[in-house]
């Protein structure tokens, strides 16, 4: 566990970034030794998976290898007493069970929050993420609906954002029996499940039902294809790192690389069109869509998609709120309890369903500097932002 004075410091204002395309606010590690470096928590939990991969070169784990070995040891961080209760959503993709946390002495018309989890859409399960609903309750002060979506490849592309879309639709539909308020319902997933959840708000928009108040999307993996991303590019050259961590950049980065989109191409996708934003939502129209709160973490290759989306989402007008933890990789939301930033993350979550909208990051005359650094902009290739 970790001193709470780490929290303090990851919950206070970040450092502002706008760099023409988007605005960013940056989270630095709360106790860092040096510049550029990886979190000591986070560098502890690779250096462990690197000398799992140097023990084992070259060989790779069967899908049900990789399925049992999925998950981690969390910490239920709850103060407060919060229930489970079960559900079957009957949806177009079938029936899906969904795990309810409340907490025991909620009050009538809460918010609600839909969580999808994460795992390349081919591992982990809603069981992985239960300390992340059990807190996530805590903090709204309502409802987390944890969702046990079908993997692939025994299902593939579209049945899980026809299952998704559908326990939303169960939500809304069953909002007074479950206690909650229907204009108060929020998505959120990381990963795999971040895809889901920002696919799910595509699909409320585009059917004109509009049940979602705001997202969440915490590292989302957005596309399994770079063509036709204008002005994109997935390069390692990208991030700045210390000397005597770059060993591990490539293995902490991997997401968004080649490799692994043909995974899950071939896992979820099952041949489908890859530039389909149902499939892979960096090729959307975002316009319209209901607000956003982006978390990225310095070292995950999804950082670079994450971006190039967060910038067609300033480009729309879009209202988000952006928030990137230096010295971090990606998954590390589902180890509650070991990462100060993870509980940070709930928290954040927490506060910004609570507050029903999104906190402002930039004053008057900071916005106005940056449209006008937008418009100076004007047509350049994409950016990166610069930590």
């Amino acid at each position: 566990m970790y001193d709470n004075s780490l929290i303090i410091k990851l919950l206070s204002p970040g450092k502002i970034v706008d760099n023409g395309r988007f605005t960013v606010e940056i989270k630095d590690v709360p106790d860092k030794t040096g510049e550029d470096m990886i979190d000591p928590r986070y560098y502890e939990f690779q250096m462990k998976a690197f000398g799992d991969r140097m023990s084992n070169p070259g060989v790779k784990p069967s899908l049900e290898r990789q399925r049992a070995s999925a998950g981690t040891v969390t910490q239920n961080l709850c103060t407060a007493q919060i229930r489970t209760r079960y559900h079957e959503a009957e949806t177009e993709g079938g029936t899906v069970p969904v795990w309810e946390y409340y907490p025991r002495f909620g009050v009538p018309g809460a918010p609600a929050l839909i969580y999808l989890h994460g795992g390349g859409f081919y591992l982990g399960s809603c069981f992985d993420t239960e300390n992340v609903a059990r807190y996530a309750a805590e903090q709204i002060g309502g409802p987390v609906f944890n969702v046990d979506y079908s993997l692939a490849p025994e299902a593939q592309f579209p049945t899980q954002p026809k299952q998704c879309y559908g326990v939303l639709k169960y939500v809304h539909e069953h909002a007074e029996e479950l206690g909650i308020d229907p204009e108060k319902i929020y998505i959120a997933g990381d990963s795999a499940g971040a895809n889901l959840s920002l696919v799910t708000a595509l699909m409320d928009r585009d059917q004109g039902t509009h049940y979602l108040a705001g997202q969440i999307l915490v590292y989302p993996t957005l596309s399994f294809t770079h063509d036709g991303m204008e002005g994109y590019a997935y390069d390692l050259e990208q991030f700045t790192i210390a000397e005597e961590h770059k060993f591990l950049l490539p293995m902490m980065a991997v997401l968004g690389g080649d490799m692994m989109n043909q995974v899950m191409a071939d896992y979820y996708g099952g041949g489908a069109d890859l530039k389909d934003p149902y499939l892979c939502p960096a090729f959307a129209d975002v316009e319209g869509l209901p607000e956003v709160m982006l978390i990225t973490s310095e070292y995950d290759g999804l950082r670079l998609e994450d971006e190039y989306f967060c910038a067609k989402l300033e480009a729309a007008g879009v209202p988000y709120r952006y928030i990137c933890y230096r010295g971090m990789g990606h998954g590390f939301l589902d180890r509650i309890g070991t990462f100060p930033q993870s509980e940070a993350v709930i928290r954040e979550m927490g506060g910004y369903i609570k507050l029903g909208r999104l906190k402002k990051g930039l004053t008057p005359a900071q916005k106005a500097e940056a449209a006008a650094r937008r418009k100076a902009a004007g047509e350049q290739g994409f950016e990166v932002a610069s930590y």
